[in-house]
């Protein structure tokens, strides 16, 4: 019977194994070395989209800004230095200390009220703070919430001091908030829904945000946010490229939808709509609020780019929408005072129309901030 001889080890597997090794280390070398002239070269950590860095998951809504922090927003549009205090809102240009005798100015909305894509000093908040120095102004806004989470938010943090004097100004965005404030356009949060004709709120998930893991590596490394910076600025010069290239070779679906009817035509909101009834209730519930202390409310109205000609696909004529019709039937019949920024903004474009007003992506640049301010402020009666 044969007999099994044992083959000889492989006189090759130890310095295969040694060459890994030796590769491994030099790869973690080069990485700190990378990591040491970085933060000896003081780099500045830059992201580019706000939501994923400056925000986390949050119990109350679902999403709240992330307490103390402090990054770069930095994209092909925005380069803004953005700060949040310790509650996770965002941090004021200009700290003026709590005072029970002082009227304070309490601003609840979403991302357009919070600031995305302008630095510390051009928000809405820190300019409306020049303009009444006889105030104290806050920023509760959040970016990506609507009325029913910012009702909440109002609830914990502003409804305990509020008093007479006091008001509060809450933005309302054209462009989404009656469908944020039913879930459907942005998954994760607080949101309402009607069973058999009642409100019921459904409670947040917890995948409002994108994954903590990678927010804590980006803390902890600045070669591997420069790395996801890096890799995410490539990856939307690509997609815009791509998106020019089919425009240039074909018509787009925004060209291929000019013809359709007017959106202008659009009727508002039904009474009897999910939109009204939760829209509605929750007016209603921050006018009692503030009439119970004494405090002002007012809605701002923010306009989509539509609707003043500024957006840049959309070459037909400004029109009215149907959330801003809606909105301004809703605050007439509960007597709540508008401050409706759609005929500024227009006649902004009307006397100057190579200027600005908005961001390509959608979000108030500084001076639309600016214009936003003078409008608000215009309507306070005293300082």
């Amino acid at each position: 019977m044969a007999v099994a001889v044992a083959s000889p080890r492989r006189p090759f597997a130890r310095p295969i194994l040694a060459r890994f090794v030796l590769l491994g280390a030099g790869f973690f070398f080069a990485c700190a070395l990378a990591e040491a002239a970085l933060r000896v070269a003081g780099y500045g950590r830059s992201y580019v989209n706000a939501f994923s860095m400056f925000f986390e998951v949050d119990g109350l809504v679902g999403v709240r800004g992330r307490p103390n922090f402090t990054g770069r927003l930095k994209n092909d549009e925005m380069d803004a230095v953005i700060s949040h205090d310790a509650n996770g809102f965002r941090k004021p240009a200009r700290q003026l200390p709590a005072s029970t005798e002082s009227r304070n100015v309490y601003v609840l909305g979403d991302s357009f009220m919070w600031g995305w894509g302008v630095g510390q000093g051009q928000v809405i908040t820190d300019l409306m703070q020049e303009r009444l120095p006889a105030r104290r102004v806050q920023n509760f806004a959040v970016a990506s919430l609507g009325t029913v989470q910012e009702f909440v938010i109002f609830e914990k943090y502003v409804l305990p001091q509020l008093h007479s004097g006091d008001a509060v100004v809450l933005g309302f965005c054209g462009s989404n908030d009656f469908r944020d404030n039913l879930g459907e356009n942005l998954c994760g949060r607080l949101h309402a829904t009607l069973v058999d004709g009642t409100i019921q709120l459904v409670p947040p998930d917890g995948t409002a945000c994108p994954s903590r893991l990678n927010q804590q590596l980006r803390d902890a490394s600045d070669l591997f946010n420069l790395l996801i910076y890096s890799w995410n600025r490539g990856r939307a010069a690509w997609i815009n490229g791509s998106s020019a290239l089919a425009e240039k070779n074909g018509p787009t679906t925004t060209e291929a939808q000019r013809d359709l009817p007017a959106i202008a035509d659009q009727e508002p909101y039904g009474d009897n709509t999910p939109e009204v009834i939760v829209a509605t209730h929750y007016l209603r519930a921050f006018q009692s609020a503030c009439a119970e202390r004494g405090a002002e409310l007012r809605i701002v109205y923010i306009p989509r780019q539509e609707e003043f000609g500024e957006l840049v696909e959309y070459k037909g004529p400004a029109f009215s929408s149907r959330d801003r019709q809606t909105l301004l039937l809703l605050a007439k019949r509960l007597g709540i005072d508008v401050v409706d920024l759609l005929p500024r903004f227009r006649e902004c474009k009307r006397r100057t129309p190579q200027q600005r007003l908005t961001f390509a992506e959608g979000h108030w640049n500084p001076t639309g901030h600016q214009v936003a301010a003078e409008s608000v402020c215009a309507s306070f009666s005293a300082p």
